[in-house]
């Protein structure tokens, strides 16, 4: 650290700048200046705000409630008031950022319009990005810390499961270079090391980006010279580690099953969110630890979320920037249809499923059954595959059956080149293409997992008897006994990327699933 740096901190720390209080007056100047809304959404916060707070100025947990019941899709059941509840916690959290404290202590009290403000920048995707520099003096933030702030928002309790310094340095290190263009990797530093885990940092962020500056053309302090007042002041706040926290999922499960019901538009004034049980159920299995699953750690909330589930909070994205900011719902996301008629297998809530992973490579509201097949209406294997190689756009099977112990499995095959997909798998046309996805082998229940493929390895073959997704290492699907049986194969090992079709859940380890199979459909988009 040079001397001016340090001379200059501690002017500012003599001077109080460097307090709690002032250093959330300057992040709330910086969200005024740096403009991550429009003038016109800044305008319609205000109005919004000045009719549901209380004489006060706060916004109550009922007052949240109430509003969104009102002015988007919450309905009105105990457990969709309860995601309510939680959702209002999750936001008084982020108000508190860089000094996050108890949810519900500040629940309690309610939000002014500057705390609600502050919240909607940290959870709307994108936006802080206008309150945090960065760059070569600073780091780059990635859609990891945004999924990071999602997740310490919802954790309500903490667990005691071992922490293991170096996996959490590596997982760190490689979400910290989580990035779209390599010309971005110069930007990226490492936020988790000897100084202090992810927390810490985002207060090493904002005490960088909030430094006062005294003129334009003076070089600024940089992020890596407040390290040491950035320590004290995390213990003088009690600033929490990442590790420790968690998300009870039995509070999890009800909030989930309301972002299911919100992923298409409803046309039913009242959604019934015990209808989206079973699914719900099987994207909390995807989210939970495997030591303790009654509680959801980061290390697995930042895995379903990037790679199983990563639409599965664009509802909540656009129930709140719809709500309180006016803005027109994303073109991802709310506002699409689901299908006009549904099948035996691909229900509204199975449909709902499919979208927190393919709403950017389908539009549902086309989407139709092509084929549907039971036991005793079965094709053979090679008029199977001309079913689905033949499909007008992509294609989507869904195959349902049970284990010999009674357990009904639901897995599935997508293909965004059915005609091309079978020989060799296809890669992006548009090279690092959010939501464009290989062709896939997923699993919608009793857990939900996807698992792509490689591109130029063959998607299947066919033979007289056998249909097979895959072959080698990885995750391998075998049609047999003509089509009445199917086997999922999961092999985990130091080689599965290079040998195998499609890539492995690695937290999953080694598991083979036998079924007979109850029935199959076939659905693609039908203009």
């Amino acid at each position: 650290m040079k001397e001016w740096h340090r001379t200059t901190i501690d002017d500012w720390v003599a001077k109080g700048m460097l307090n709690k209080e002032f250093i959330l007056e300057r992040l709330d100047q910086r969200i005024e200046d740096g403009s991550p809304f429009s003038q016109e959404e800044k305008s319609a916060l205000k109005r919004v705000f000045d009719s549901v707070c209380s004489t006060d100025g706060l916004l109550t947990q009922a007052a949240f409630i109430s509003f969104l019941q009102t002015k988007s899709a919450l309905p009105r059941s105990q457990e969709a008031i309860q995601a309510g509840k939680l959702l209002y916690t999750s936001l008084a959290y982020l108000s508190s950022l860089p000094f996050p404290s108890s949810p519900e202590r500040n629940a309690s009290r309610g939000l002014s319009l500057k705390q609600l403000t502050r919240s909607l920048v940290w959870v709307l995707p994108g936006s802080y990005s206008a309150i945090i520099e960065q760059g070569s003096d600073s780091r780059l933030r990635t859609k990891a810390d945004h999924r990071r702030l999602v997740f310490q928002s919802l954790a309500s309790t903490t667990h005691k499961i071992q922490y293991d310094y170096e996996d959490a340095r590596k997982i760190a290190r490689h979400d910290a270079f989580e990035v779209d263009w390599e010309s971005d990797l110069e930007f990226c530093s490492l936020n988790h090391d000897d100084d202090g885990d992810e927390i810490y940092h985002d207060l090493l962020d904002v005490l960088y980006s909030t430094q006062e500056e005294k003129s334009p053309g003076l070089a600024r302090v940089p992020r890596d010279a407040f390290r040491p007042i950035a320590k004290r002041i995390a213990t003088e706040n009690d600033v929490p580690s990442l590790h420790p926290i968690g998300i009870p999922t039995n509070q999890f499960i009800s909030l989930v099953k309301l972002l299911l019901a919100l992923q298409f538009e409803s046309t039913e004034t009242e959604v019934d969110l015990d209808y989206f049980d079973a699914a719900a159920t099987s994207i909390c299995a995807a989210f939970s630890d495997h030591k303790d699953t009654a509680v959801i750690t980061w290390s697995a909330f930042n895995c379903a979320l990037k790679d199983i589930t990563p639409y599965l909070f664009d509802p909540l994205y656009d129930m709140l920037s719809t709500s309180f900011l006016e803005q027109d719902p994303s073109h991802y996301q709310t506002g699409y249809e689901p299908p006009s008629e549904f099948g035996d297998i691909l229900t509204l809530p199975l449909v709902s499923q499919l979208s927190t992973f393919l709403i950017g490579c389908a539009y549902f509201g086309d989407f139709r059954r092509l084929e549907h097949y039971t036991p005793s209406s079965l094709p053979t294997p090679n008029a199977f595959i001309d079913a689905v190689e033949t499909a007008p756009d992509e294609a989507v099977i869904i195959l349902s059956g049970t284990t010999k112990s009674g357990d009904v499995c639901t897995f599935g095959v997508f293909s965004r080149e059915p005609k091309a997909d079978g020989a060799s798998v296809q890669t992006n046309v548009i090279p690092n293409q959010v939501g464009l996805e290989p062709c896939s082998i997923f699993q919608l229940a009793p857990i939900q997992d996807i698992f792509r493929g490689t591109p130029g390895k063959p998607g299947w073959t066919v033979d007289s008897d056998t249909v097979m997704f895959g072959q080698g290492g990885g995750v391998v699907m075998v049609l047999t006994d003509g089509l009445r049986r199917a086997e999922i194969r999961h092999h985990v090992s130091e080689r599965s990327d290079s040998e195998g079709v499609y890539k492995p859940n690695i937290s999953r380890g080694n598991w083979i699933v036998e079924l007979e199979i109850s029935q199959i459909e076939i659905w693609s988009e039908v203009d």
